[in-house]
């Protein structure tokens, strides 16, 4: 699944990132963030039928039809994945485009927790906010290998078991193996999006809510088609594709089969509709 779309620039600080993670359900938010730029023009799509190499041309199209000449910055926000990874370097290197790749900052912020909970246990106290707080801060400041071998060394004072380290090293690994991907500062300063909160939530809305359905059994073909119709109607274009639709239909199921709307075999005269009207009652057969 992806999604294309267009936002202004919202240049903020480590702290200002930090500040909307500390907000709390329920309260409002505040003027920076009403003030935020809203995507525009979004375009959503997914498939079950296509490879993720497709799926991410798809994007990269998309992105080449809205600005051919390159004269915006290409932002592409992903959640780690090396072959998703690999896939979108090698459509930028077809397309000739320079991308900013990102990764999913939520999406680090929940290896860096459970690195907190190996480390601190699993309740939550202020102790263990501050150190998570702390680490995110450094990363978004531009220090994530730094941040990775401090999560090591914590684990290795802490005397933690194999089975306790497990998540502090997968934490270390995952940053120290997207640390190319983790310029959040420039990105910041540069006022570019560091979430996938646009696609989590286009996931949520165009897949989970319709094909989750309980009961819902899907065939590859049913699934593929669902979701095509969900996206178009989740875009908007719900009805320039209806007209198109319908017209294709006619075309296809008339059109094609009758040239100038002549029915086969027929004389220009034979074309008028006839209607005979009977009357009277019935009439036994001879």
């Amino acid at each position: 699944m992806g999604s294309v779309y267009c936002i202004g620039r919202y240049e903020r600080t480590a702290d200002d990132v930090l500040n909307s993670l500390r907000t709390k359900k329920g309260t409002q938010p505040d003027r920076a963030e009403r003030d935020r730029p809203k995507p525009q023009f979004k375009q959503v799509f997914a498939s079950v039928e296509r490879k993720l190499e497709e799926v991410i041309l798809m994007g990269f199209e998309e992105a080449r039809k809205r600005d051919p000449h390159h004269r915006m910055e290409c932002v592409v926000l992903v959640d780690g994945d090396h072959k998703q990874l690999r896939a979108i370097e090698a459509a930028a290197k077809k397309y000739d485009r320079k991308v900013r790749i990102i990764v999913d900052f939520i999406h680090l912020s929940e290896y860096i927790w459970k690195a907190a909970h190996a480390l601190f246990g699993s309740k939550n106290t202020k102790e263990k906010e501050a150190w998570v707080l702390k680490r995110l801060e450094r990363i978004l400041e531009g220090h994530a290998g730094n941040v990775a071998a401090g999560v090591g060394r914590s684990a290795k004072r802490q005397g933690l078991t194999q089975k306790e380290r497990a998540a502090v090293e997968s934490c270390k690994r995952y940053i120290l193996n997207h640390k190319k991907y983790m310029d959040y500062h420039k990105a910041l300063q540069l006022g570019s999006p560091i979430c996938t909160g646009v696609i989590e939530g286009a996931c949520r809305y165009l897949v989970r809510d319709r094909m989750e359905l309980t009961g819902c059994r899907w065939g590859l073909k049913g699934a593929e088609a669902m979701l095509k119709m969900r996206a178009i109607i989740v875009t908007g274009d719900f009805e320039e594709y209806w007209g198109y639709h319908l017209m294709k239909e006619k075309e296809r199921n008339h059109e094609n089969h009758y040239k100038d709307w002549k029915l086969p075999g027929l004389s220009d005269t034979d074309q008028r509709p006839q209607l005979t009207l009977i009357q009277g009652g019935l009439h036994p057969c001879p």
